[in-house]
C-alpha cells in the first residue's frame, strides 16, 4: 500500500473541504474556556441565584 506525502493529503483535504485542516479543527472543536473565566461565571451564577431566592415571596 502506498501512502501519499503529507503535503499531497493536505492539498486534497483543502480541495474537498475548501479550508485548511487547522481551520476545520477550529470549526469542529468547541472553544476552550479558561479556569478564571469559568470561576467568574460560576460565582456570578451563584450570586444571581442567591438574589433571586432572597427576593422571592415564599
Amino acid at each position: 500500500m502506498r501512502y501519499s506525502s503529507g503535503q499531497h493529503q493536505y492539498n486534497q483535504f483543502r480541495q474537498m473541504t475548501g479550508c485548511s485542516m487547522s481551520n476545520f479543527r477550529r470549526l469542529m472543536l468547541p472553544e476552550r474556556v479558561s479556569s478564571d473565566s469559568l470561576a467568574k461565571a460560576t460565582a456570578q451564577t451563584c450570586l444571581s441565584l442567591r438574589a433571586q431566592r432572597s427576593n422571592s415571596s415564599c
